[in-house]
């Protein structure tokens, strides 16, 4: 993974090294900061099974790792140990408390990864990990305490479990067709597709879930210490997002590969390649982005600047799909050229 997301800003000086010159917290931001990593982490606890605990979870993660970095004090360990004792208060269950905790690992990788000096891809790969053996751990003891066991048979019972109840959703929906009848929505056909589509793709929507939140809370991060004055304590003032050109071309090539594997007949071949796609998708994306941002800023407009807005712009009119893969390939293509490998023909106006 430090190979295809760019590991820029290596020729950066640490100023962390010097001890004698390092930034820290009042004491009313460092506890603010805290408050708020712990109170979130509640909220996180106690509505885990809603969409809203992830935007719990990154705002506990990137106050608690702001508090780390930047107060360096042993007191830090109260805000798990706080966050665990008043869940355990109020929820009065040993293993769903230990929700409160899920934070405070990947705030303290980030933490680490900025006094090293890491980039931020460095620091947003790190963190993920760190999040994606932390959520395994909760769950793992949560399967245990409901089945008392966490064997092969367990797993496939959960599994089945969980199939089942979906399924029973999926075919309730309804809908009414052009004759004003309550027809289902979903089809037993579509839905055993839906099933098997989800199954193969479980690594990428997994990576990806846990990519978006780390990446997420490493911007917040970012934020807060330009708010303190101290983003000079970052690799560098931008602590600019890349893709590497090994990424792109990867990206490139899966994606040629899943048009020629379709979904319409599942293999493990189409699987991997799909995989790929959609892991690389989101950081190519946001390549994208900047590069476009870049292009309609830049003063004078080239050519091949108008085609690719152009492009991108009947691209978003008509399928928003499409605007993703449009500005992913303008990310992997941008992301090739900056690597220097390929030689491009200077630009005439």
């Amino acid at each position: 993974m430090s190979n295809i997301l760019n590991d820029s800003n290596k020729t950066d000086i640490n100023p962390w090294i010097d001890r004698t010159q390092l930034p820290k917290l009042s004491i009313v931001s460092a506890i603010s900061l805290s408050i708020a990593a712990v109170v979130f982490s509640l909220w996180t606890t106690f509505g885990f099974y809603d969409i809203t605990a992830f935007a719990y979870l990154i705002i506990s993660c990137s106050s608690a790792a702001t508090v780390l970095i930047l107060t360096r004090s042993p007191l830090v360990i109260l805000m798990p140990i706080t966050s665990y004792g008043l869940a355990l208060l109020l929820s009065r269950s040993l293993v769903d408390s230990i929700a409160s905790l899920l934070y405070f690992p990947a705030a303290a990788v980030i933490a680490l990864c900025i006094y090293r000096f890491k980039s931020r891809n460095s620091t947003v790969c790190a963190a993920s990990l760190t999040l994606a053996l932390t959520f395994a751990i909760f769950f793992s003891i949560a399967i245990y305490k409901e089945y008392g066991s966490l064997d092969i048979t367990t797993l496939e019972k959960l599994w089945q479990t969980i199939k089942d109840e979906t399924r029973t959703f999926l075919e309730s929906a309804r809908r009414i067709d052009e004759n004003g009848q309550s027809v289902r929505l979903y089809s037993d056909e579509l839905i055993s597709t839906m099933f098997s589509l989800f199954l193969n793709l479980s690594p990428a929507i997994i990576i990806f879930i846990f990519n978006a939140l780390s990446f997420a809370a490493v911007k917040i991060v970012q934020l807060l210490f330009h708010v303190f004055k101290v983003s000079q304590m970052l690799p560098s003032q931008n602590w600019k997002f890349s893709i590497s050109a090994a990424g792109a071309i990867i990206y490139l090539a899966a994606y040629v590969a899943s048009l020629i594997f379709t979904a319409d007949n599942i293999s493990v071949l189409w699987a991997v390649v799909a995989n790929i796609v959609y892991i690389l998708t989101p950081g190519l994306f946001l390549v994208g982005i900047n590069r476009l941002s870049a292009i309609v800023k830049q003063k004078k407009m080239y050519f091949d600047s108008i085609i690719i807005i152009f492009v991108i712009i009947m691209a978003l009119l008509f399928m928003n799909s499409l605007f993703i893969t449009a500005l992913s390939f303008l990310g992997a293509f941008h992301s090739i050229k900056d690597s220097g490998i390929i030689r491009f023909p200077s630009k005439k106006a």
